[in-house]
């Protein structure tokens, strides 16, 4: 049997077949994206797109009475399988993805006083963020920015498993990388596999950057690529500009002609990603610090919260609930 599904159906035994299944086709609305957060199906969320209800309620039945698989030796491409970022809005994950592999690739064109080559993606904005990104360094000496840069990739990838590590440098374009070639790893990811592979050990890279230390280049592009490629949708992220601007949610919602339902969604989908920006207005709301979220437990349901602190909206519920979730460690709990 195919390990990866294997893996998909042991993480999701036990709970609501209905609530699995919207998460493996990518629903996204901001119920989906707690269940998917709060039982750690993440790196899950999309992935088969093109699921059929009925084919996954067959499976789960069928699996009822085999054997158990949770001892099964996991391949290369299923122990990945984790680092997936499935919930971070695919365009933005594509735009992240190519960022990385044209950082390291002119890194190392750097390193070598070439200014003229062929980048390893033709996206525009990705190229921008790059350039950018090298101009805001105003690196003085290539020299001594090579080798902190290489010392960084050797520091952040010293507890990876071997065949990770190499894996991931193989996919960068440069010159002097230590790594087999990609084209090394073809023999033994073929097509499809392949593919999936790099977009799963890249995503372990980003995740790895969220708490890496002694990394300063590193963890200032990861940085900047969270403003400028959030993980939200960019309904959801003009949203989020509105408020950074100054304006309030009601005039956000009536220059944007949205829905207060809408509004809410947007604002959830973010704090899935990033409940730390809306504590302050939580402990506002609330009249508590903003730290205290993530100590004391939420209300066990959203009836028991208003009749705790009165008419006070959903989506103030939900942040706190994701800041509990964030002190449990549900966040990348799978890395």
């Amino acid at each position: 049997m195919n390990e990866i599904l294997v893996k998909v159906i042991t993480s999701c035994q036990g709970l609501t077949p209905n609530s699995t299944y919207q998460v493996l086709i990518g629903k996204r609305t901001p119920s989906t994206l707690y269940f998917a957060k709060k039982h750690q199906l993440e790196a899950y969320f999309g992935l088969f797109p093109q699921l059929k209800k009925s084919d996954w309620g067959q499976v789960l039945a069928q699996q009822a009475s085999r054997q158990d698989y949770s001892n099964t030796k996991l391949s290369f491409l299923a122990a990945l399988l984790d680092y997936r970022q499935g919930m971070v809005f695919p365009q933005s994950r594509q735009k992240r993805y190519e960022a990385y592999l044209l950082l390291v690739q002119a890194a190392s064109q750097l390193a070598y006083g070439q200014k003229r080559y062929v980048t390893v993606t033709q996206d525009w904005e990705v190229q921008q963020f790059v350039k950018a990104y090298f101009s805001q360094l105003r690196i003085q000496g290539r020299e001594a920015f090579t080798a902190s840069f290489y010392q960084e990739w050797a520091r952040l990838l010293e507890d990876w498993p071997q065949d990770q590590a190499d894996f991931l440098l193989s996919q960068f374009s440069g010159h002097d990388l230590p790594a087999l070639a990609a084209e090394d790893w073809l023999d033994l990811l073929q097509g499809q596999a392949f593919s999936l592979a790099r977009q799963f050990v890249l995503g372990r890279l980003d995740q790895a950057l969220e708490s890496a230390e002694g990394c300063p280049y590193l963890i200032y592009f990861k940085k900047g690529l969270d403003r400028r490629f959030p993980a939200w949708k960019p309904s959801a992220d003009l949203t989020l500009k509105g408020l950074d601007q100054g304006a309030s949610l009601a005039e956000v919602q009536a220059r944007r002609g949205l829905k207060a339902s809408t509004l809410a969604d947007h604002l959830i989908e973010v704090a899935i990603f990033d409940c730390d920006r809306f504590l302050p207005e939580l402990g506002r709301a609330l009249g508590k610090g903003p730290e205290s979220f993530y100590a004391e437990k939420a209300p066990e349901d959203f009836a028991t919260f208003q009749d705790q602190y009165g008419d006070q909206a959903f989506w103030l519920y939900r942040v706190w609930q994701i800041a509990n979730l964030e002190a449990e460690g549900g966040n990348f709990a799978r890395a």
